[in-house]
């Protein structure tokens, strides 16, 4: 009886002993440096959805695991602690790596046909549905009518 009283305390301790402490290790210590830090987070993750890892495909820098995207979060985080803008955090990456690097580049030159193609495509779609839906409706049209018009006479003479 005594063996199994042991364990169950021992039971008790590992199971409470980490819903007691785990608060007491999470908890921050001063209030005002989690603010700002808070406040530092949210700009590094609003920037960071902004920006495409260059080593990647069409991830941006927040979903991806490599060092390159890693190290621009780093560089991200140092300059905003510097007192720079959001504009000139992205402006700075985009000098580095040019309009590929943000998540949505601007539409000049190339990339105008890379805005405008979705658009062309869903118009010349709609084009040819119009027209194969207005055959298709003609087709049944003049299969439902009788290709050829009988006059009563015609008719008369058939039933001979």
């Amino acid at each position: 009886m005594r063996p199994r009283r042991i364990l169950a305390m021992v039971l008790v301790a590992v199971l409470a002993v980490p819903t007691v402490v785990a608060p007491v290790l999470t908890t921050p210590a001063l209030a005002q440096p989690v603010k700002q830090q808070d406040a530092v987070d949210s700009r590094v993750f609003a920037i960071g959805a902004k920006l495409r890892c260059p080593v990647c495909q069409s991830e941006t820098i927040l979903d991806s695991h490599s060092s390159s995207a890693k190290e621009m979060l780093r560089i991200v985080r140092e300059q905003i602690e510097a007192g720079r803008s959001d504009a000139e955090i992205v402006g700075y990456f985009h000098d580095r790596y040019g309009d590929y690097v943000l998540m949505q580049p601007p539409a000049r030159g190339a990339n105008h046909v890379l805005w405008v193609l979705p658009l062309l495509i869903l118009l010349l779609g709609g084009f040819w549905l119009a027209r194969w839906l207005g055959r298709s409706r003609r087709a049944a049209a003049a299969q439902a009518a009788p290709a050829v018009a009988f006059t009563e006479r015609d008719l008369e003479r058939l039933k001979l």
